[in-house]
């Protein structure tokens, strides 16, 4: 999964509880989408470790 191009959108993350992102594939097909207070899916069991480190490089930089 995560070796192929992943999009991050927070759409919708601000408008209602919980705080989440979406995550895409590259081919724009939702992966799941991530807690961000939990850093859990909500989704799906298990999300790679790459996709949460993803998520906590994005919200040390301000991007998320």
């Amino acid at each position: 999964m995560c070796d192929e191009a992943v999009t991050f959108f927070s759409g919708g993350s601000a408008i209602h509880p919980p705080r989440h992102v979406h995550v895409f594939d590259k081919n724009s097909k939702l992966i799941t989408r991530v807690n961000l207070e939990t850093m859990e899916p909500m989704d799906i069991p298990t999300v790679e470790r790459k996709i949460l480190t993803l998520i906590r490089e994005l919200q040390a930089e301000g991007r998320l």
